[in-house]
């Protein structure tokens, strides 16, 4: 089988998902041409891994730096002409896109109906907060005109069939980010920290007001409890809470590197989705593949990316649950210490990359 990954992002877990999910399809024999961004944060690693598998071919191409570059560079026609028949030539059954970006339905749409298209749907829907004309536009255009879509939760494609999308939908759950873990020496939880951590970017859906709401309860009845914040995103309506809490807070308001996030995980106990709404989480997959036991809130596809031992599910908007199930892991620490191996253990096994593999080529021999 060959197959073009397109991918032309340059950050965080885009470029991640890219290069994990190329590399078990390689792993299974698929010959791939790679299309990435010369300024993608991997782009070395995409060029160790073509020195690895001889079926890889890599061609990485410049892609803009802001939005004045975005839109100059987005009317540079005979570019993507070029890249179209790069593709055309290398001659693939398909062409998979593992995340949205808005170059890649442009060079889609100059490839022949033969060459079949799977786009992987992270959101169906734009979050609280997200929506505006050019993301909906850009998720209506992303599924009109694939082929085959991928999504990473039953909620996700119960949404896509109610939304009346009758196209071929396979779910694929998220796998495990133990990319990450390359930058921490592996460590088998064995001790409590007292610091619970909230990761990602942040915005309204994050739910971090409901954390802030229920954190003075918590320090209240554990005063050793320390609170990690890492990611970008506006934090203005909550700078009063920072301050409240500035002495049991410790806050990393900007974007987190690769080398950053097992840093800053690591040395946390829980990892904390309180989201008022959701599709699935990327930042689950992470903390069970460091080990780290989630507490998340019952919405979207959240509560099928949480298996039972590996973390707790709670009610969404409810401060007092959250304060609540806190606590009382607390009063038992070993529980989160077994939750934690047993989150290691699930993230290896149950959401290794080769699985993932294994169910989009099973899916694909149906496409002669």
């Amino acid at each position: 089988m060959k197959l073009v990954l397109l991918y032309l992002g340059k950050r965080g877990a885009g470029p991640v998902y890219s290069i994990e999910f190329a590399k078990a399809l390689l792993e299974r024999g698929v010959s791939i041409l790679a299309i990435v961004s010369n300024n993608s944060e991997n782009v070395n690693q995409w060029t160790t891994l073509s020195r690895k598998f001889e079926k890889l071919e890599l061609k990485t191409i410049n892609t803009y730096k802001g939005y004045k570059g975005f839109i100059i560079k987005s009317l540079n026609i005979l570019g993507f002409a070029r890249l179209a028949y790069l593709i055309r030539e290398y001659a693939p059954g398909f062409v998979f896109t593992p995340m949205i970006h808005p170059w890649h339905n442009i060079l889609i749409a100059m490839l022949p109906e033969k060459i079949k298209r799977i786009k992987v749907i992270h959101d169906v829907s734009p979050h609280l907060g997200e929506s505006n004309t050019f993301s909906i536009l850009l998720s209506k255009v992303d599924i009109g005109l694939s082929d085959v879509l991928v999504v990473l939760s039953q909620y996700s494609k119960k949404q896509l069939v109610n939304n009346g999308i009758k196209k071929d939908i396979i779910v694929i759950p998220h796998a495990n980010f133990n990319y990450y873990s390359r930058y921490v020496a592996p460590v088998t939880p064995k001790q409590i920290y007292y610091r619970i951590g909230f990761f990602g970017r942040i915005n309204k859906y994050k739910g971090l007001d409901i954390l802030l709401k229920s954190w003075g309860t918590m320090i209240s009845v554990n005063s050793e409890l320390k609170l990690l914040i890492a990611g970008n995103g506006d934090c203005s309506e909550y700078v009063d809470s920072f301050d409240q809490y500035k002495d049991s807070l410790e806050l990393h308001n900007r974007w987190i590197s690769d080398k950053e996030v097992a840093c800053l995980l690591s040395c946390v106990d829980l990892i904390i989705l309180p989201y008022i709404e959701a599709s699935q989480s990327g930042v689950i997959p992470l903390a069970l593949a460091l080990g780290k036991p989630v507490i998340v809130t019952g919405v979207g596809g959240l509560k099928e990316q949480v298996p039972l031992g590996c973390g707790l599910i709670i009610p969404a908007n409810d401060s007092k649950a959250l304060s609540d199930v806190v606590m009382k892991l607390y009063d038992n620490p070993t529980k989160i210490l077994e939750m934690g191996v047993n989150a290691r253990k699930y993230a290896n096994e149950a959401l290794a990359w080769d699985k993932s593999a294994d169910i989009l080529l099973d899916h694909l021999k149906f496409y002669k």
